[in-house]
């Protein structure tokens, strides 16, 4: 890999044990003034319960940030995710979307893991001891599951893609519990009129293949797009920077489940596994002009 890259300010997409990530909040913020970021979102799928300890970690390192979550929606015949930053945490519309969204994730995570439980393919794990593990995390997913495998003794990091794949995977059990699963993902429109209206931006998150739809998200009140992220290509990095002049968007972008902060670490320190997401550090994120553009809000 080449070491000739422009090293980011801010780090704008990371997850935490609060969703799919690795790490506590804390230390999030930990590692990411250690790899030298300056300011930092934390944007776990569909919920704000690690937000609290994020801000507060935060400020005790003397690190700039925003309030974050990554939402999935679905509309244009797509599933979206959508990076909400610089939102009013107190807000009630949103805190009660993510509550709604934790109970969804909770439920389908709770059907595989009984069905997992008939079948065999997980023992000696019962859900109390996952909730248990969990305090304070109302987005239950498999991480948390198999994390608490780990804890356990169970399972080692490196069983991790065997577990989720027998248990978790995309078979016909998921199909089944998609179909039933309580709360419906919203549309772009109506979750870019709620973070909009809760004093935040909406941004399009690793908009891999969806560059397309641009004009249209704008249209529902898109404010900004990701760049700087390893899901995108060169010459989608490229197209994004372009519709962002074209269209008045900020730039955004983040490390996401790659590198050390997306806990590559734990699961395989030489990078032999997941060597395409072991990316070097202040690789992926944002500038300071474009982090000073969101704080600022320089287009309103």
């Amino acid at each position: 890999m080449s070491v000739n890259y422009e090293k980011q300010y801010a780090n704008l997409h990371m997850h935490s044990t609060h969703s799919d990530g690795e790490y506590t909040p804390s230390e999030l913020v930990a590692i990411a003034k250690e790899e030298g970021y300056k300011a930092l979102a934390l944007t776990d799928h569909d919920t704000v319960s690690g937000v609290p300890e994020f801000l507060d970690a935060c400020k005790k390192e003397g690190i700039e940030c925003v309030s974050g979550v990554e939402f999935t929606c679905q509309g244009l015949g797509e599933d979206f995710h959508l990076t909400a930053l610089d939102f009013d945490i107190n807000n009630r519309d949103i805190i009660d979307y993510c509550l709604k969204m934790g109970e969804r994730e909770t439920y389908r995570t709770k059907r595989l893991f009984d069905k997992a439980l008939e079948r065999g393919t997980i023992k000696d794990v019962t859900w109390e001891e996952v909730e248990e593990a969990n305090p304070g995390v109302v987005w239950l997913c498999v991480d948390h599951v198999f994390r608490t495998h780990v804890k356990k003794g169970l399972l080692t990091m490196f069983d991790y893609r065997n577990f989720y794949d027998t248990n978790f995977g995309h078979g016909p059990d998921n199909q089944f519990v998609y179909a039933e699963m309580p709360h419906r993902y919203y549309t772009p429109q109506e979750l870019c009129d709620m973070v909009n209206a809760a004093g935040g931006i909406t941004v399009l998150a690793h908009g891999h293949n969806q560059l397309h739809c641009i004009p249209e998200l704008v249209k529902m009140g898109l404010k900004g797009l990701e760049v700087w992220h390893d899901l995108m290509t060169p010459e989608e990095r490229d197209e994004a920077v372009r519709l962002a002049k074209e269209y008045n968007l900020y730039i955004s972008g983040g490390t996401d489940h790659g590198g050390k902060l997306g806990g590559l670490d734990r699961f395989d320190p030489e990078g032999k596994i997941y060597g395409k997401y072991n990316h070097l550090p202040l690789m992926f994120g944002a500038s300071e002009e474009n982090f000073k553009a969101i704080k600022n809000r320089i287009y309103g």
